[in-house]
């Protein structure tokens, strides 16, 4: 079979949530296994992102911050983040996300609509 150029399907356009957080959700209502946001934090900063009614994977892509988690079990830590770190989000518990000296970025990836 001969190579040849495939030109790319539907990207994604990003629903802008807040000057933070960019979504990215499949426009086709039969696809509800994932919706990804991507987190955007300047220096020096202070962010929450919104509460979801299920579990989150987080990726962390660049930069480093201190990661406040609250769960509902009572469960609170706070831990350091940087760079190619990831780390799982439980339903329901909340996150405080506080940057350092460099910028971060990250993405949180979950079940679509699950995010409040």
């Amino acid at each position: 079979a001969a190579l040849g150029f495939f030109p790319p399907g539907n990207i994604l356009k990003p629903i802008v949530r807040d000057e933070n957080t960019h979504v990215y959700a499949p426009p086709d209502p039969n696809v509800d296994e994932f919706e990804l946001e991507r987190i955007v934090m300047k220096p020096n900063s202070v962010y929450e992102p919104k509460l979801s009614t299920y579990g989150a994977v987080i990726l962390v892509l660049e930069g480093r911050a201190n990661a406040t988690y609250k769960a509902d079990s009572g469960l609170d830590d706070t831990i350091q983040i940087t760079r190619g770190n990831t780390f799982f989000q439980a339903a329901g518990s909340t996150l405080k996300l506080e940057t350092q000296d460099v910028e971060l970025i990250i993405f949180r990836t979950t079940t679509k609509g699950a995010i409040m």
